[in-house]
């Protein structure tokens, strides 16, 4: 029966990330940190990814930095970032030195912006294109790029950095190979300033269009991209989590009295396996 109930547990951490995570921040960090510890990895990581960067970041000064890096590999730069701001340095740093390389070179360089600013939730190493290839050549790099972000829009940029357009991956597609990416890229119509403040921009008209912008510096250099989830994110960040109150409706009230048993069940049961 216990098995059973820890299986539930399980599918509702993995089919429902954003609902678990809300009700899993009304819940004691400690027990909530014993849980996840205790769970597999990539069900934490979908949970995390969906909290609030300040609860995340409570759930980490809990646990180990070795279990927090596993927690936290996976997550996107922008989520990261936002956690690890708020640990102690000395945990900031142990953690940052067990990620893989990949990702502390690009976490360095968000970290160095104010927590309220739009370089701080942007994807630094995003997919971008070299403006001197051909549509063939894009197609190649795009299909062998694993790099975090979405190819709703592609930056294309200079060699120097900086942003000279845009191009579509359904444009590279229908275009001809030997055509060269100047022919079907289009001018960049919206972009944010690296140092610009998040509540500043969350009005921007961009937003009435697309769902993720370029980001530049002040000589138009491409420093990376902001999705609209992580501005999100970003204004959402200085919240506390509100409590579910009975009114809220008879679902909230069973996903509420579920969370609470399934995480104080679990943190029995592993705790007997410990033993």
């Amino acid at each position: 029966m216990a098995d059973n109930r820890i299986d539930l547990a399980l599918a509702f951490l993995q089919k429902q990330p954003g609902a678990a995570a809300k009700l899993l921040e009304i819940q004691t960090p400690q027990e909530v940190a014993n849980f996840l510890v205790s769970v597999p990895h990539a069900h934490a990581t979908l949970v995390l990814e969906k909290m609030l960067p300040q609860y995340t970041a409570k759930l980490c000064a809990l646990v180990e930095p070795e279990k927090c890096a596993a927690f936290l590999r996976p997550l996107g730069i922008a989520t990261l970032a936002s956690v690890l701001r708020q640990l102690p340095k000395k945990k900031q740093d142990t953690i940052l030195k067990l990620l893989p390389e990949k990702s502390r070179l690009p976490l360095r360089f968000v970290l160095n912006y104010s927590e309220d600013a739009v370089g701080a939730w942007m994807i630094p190493n995003a997919p971008t294109l070299p403006n001197d290839c051909l549509v063939k050549e894009a197609l190649l790099r795009m299909a062998s790029d694993d790099r975090e972000g979405e190819h709703e829009l592609i930056p294309v940029v200079s060699r120097d950095g900086h942003l000279d357009g845009e191009v579509t991956l359904r444009a590279l597609l229908s275009a001809k190979d030997d055509l060269p990416i100047t022919s079907v890229m289009r001018d960049v119509d919206h972009c944010l300033r690296a140092r610009s403040s998040l509540e500043s921009d969350a009005d921007h008209p961009g937003w009435h269009s697309r769902d993720i912008m370029p980001v530049i510096n002040r000589d138009r250099v491409l420093v990376g991209v902001l999705r609209h989830a992580d501005l999100r994110k970003g204004l959402l960040r200085a919240e506390t989590p509100a409590p579910i109150s009975p009114e809220a409706g008879i679902l909230s009230q069973v996903f509420r009295a579920y969370v609470a048993c399934f995480v104080a069940l679990a943190n029995t049961v592993f705790e007997k396996e410990k033993n």
